[in-house]
């Protein structure tokens, strides 16, 4: 399957265009956040996706909701590419995307200095140089489970034009977070057409 074949179906997939994005899940316990997830599914949301900082694991975490839900999209929003090595983030994906066909996406993200160096105790190097090198290890990552072996969708957080033109080259798309539509215009115009775009933009709700 081509990216952009694979790109065209989660556009299809996603109905509604209005997910949600949260860390208000780690607030409570894992059994209530299966019922949370339930709940956005019945709202009429299609998909719903996460952080990972200092709570639950992010594919742990990813395989419980959707085991929760029956149609729900569950996105990692982003899962720590310091957390875990590309062989490690590929076996987990792959998984997870053999047991939930179409409903998983794999976020990923470079995360912020702190969060690597003071709570993970990693050197935190040249956000572009180590993205790539992570993206060109999934590729190469052996997987040897039986199991239809599509590779899973995966999008990058992406701000800047330099991410956005990485998420174009080596990703299904990109994940921007806490941005404003005229950032969403200039990303969509640096991944094209065939790229997903998953935006992150705060909203607040009225009657």
């Amino acid at each position: 399957m081509s990216d952009e074949q694979r790109a065209d179906g989660w556009r299809g997939r996603f109905g509604s265009k209005i997910g949600i994005w949260t860390l208000a899940l780690e607030g409570i316990e894992i059994r209530q956040a299966m019922d949370q997830a339930k709940i956005v599914e019945e709202l009429g949301f299609d998909s719903l996706f996460f952080g990972e900082a200092y709570g639950r694991e992010a594919f742990v975490n990813s395989t419980l909701l959707l085991g929760a839900t029956s149609n729900l999209i569950i996105g990692t929003g982003i899962a720590n590419i310091y957390a875990r090595d590309a062989m490690a983030a590929n076996a987990a994906a792959r998984t997870i995307n053999d047991a939930f066909p179409g409903r998983f996406i794999m976020g990923l993200g470079v995360s912020h200095l702190p969060l690597v160096e003071r709570f993970r105790g990693h050197t935190y190097q040249n956000p572009i140089d180590t993205m790539s090198s992570y993206l060109e290890a999934l590729d190469k990552a052996t997987f040897m489970a039986k199991g239809p072996g599509d590779r899973p969708t995966r999008i990058i957080a992406a701000l800047g034009p330099k991410m956005l033109e990485l998420s174009r080259e080596m990703a299904d798309g990109a994940h921007p977070y806490l941005v404003t539509p005229a950032h969403t215009e200039m990303a969509r115009k640096i991944l094209g057409p065939d790229r997903l775009l998953v935006v992150e933009q705060a909203v607040a709700l009225t009657n």
